[in-house]
């Protein structure tokens, strides 16, 4: 397995098809359509490709506004919780997670999230906005310390949870992912091999 950022129009499209593929797969097609590729090009998009050099999973990390978080998963109208002070600029996101049906959970989350997480740890940013629209990644994010700063229905209509956490949380994420999540996900996988 090798991440590596990817810059290619081809390949930021290959990415942009397989992630609008699989979410509207995952989703039983609520969510539709394609992420812009204007917001790709200013993102760092990563890639994870297997031995074949297959592309099999990636993520972005974006760190210029408009953050896609706020743009895509709240509503317009939406009460959000910011904390006083809050500038978009001040934050960066972790967005626009897929994989292959044959990429194991295990290795993204004990691989691939933990090295998205350290790129929004080192981006320099005050906070790293995350979106949860499953209650297991919501109790996830509240567990290690983020702060919720909107609860309810994204614009697609799904239920989700938007985080804003700070260096000291996305810390705790990282290590969260490393030494708890990570390892229960592999044992998992490995006790259900026998």
């Amino acid at each position: 397995m090798r991440i590596r950022r990817l810059t290619d129009p081809a390949e930021l499209a290959t990415y942009a098809e397989r992630f609008a593929s699989i979410s509207q797969e995952r989703s039983e097609g609520v969510i539709t359509g394609a992420v812009p590729m204007a917001y790709l090009e200013r993102s760092r998009v990563m890639g994870v490709f297997d031995r074949s050099g297959r592309m099999v999973a990636g993520f972005t990390i974006g760190s210029e506004p408009p953050m896609r978080v706020i743009e895509r998963f709240i509503p317009q109208d939406a009460a959000i919780d910011w904390p006083p002070g809050f500038r978009e600029e001040d934050c960066c996101e972790a967005v626009c997670a897929w994989r292959e049906p044959g990429f194991s959970s295990a290795r993204m989350v004990g691989l691939v999230a933990p090295y998205g997480n350290l790129m929004t740890l080192t981006s320099g940013k005050r906070y790293m906005l995350g979106v949860a629209q499953h209650p297991s990644l919501d109790r996830y994010y509240k567990s290690l310390g983020g702060v919720c700063v909107y609860e309810g229905p994204s614009r697609d209509g799904l239920q989700t949870w938007v985080y804003l956490c700070n260096r000291r949380t996305q810390l705790a994420v990282l290590l969260g992912l490393v030494f708890v999540a990570g390892p229960q996900k592999w044992w998992a996988k490995r006790t259900k091999r026998r």
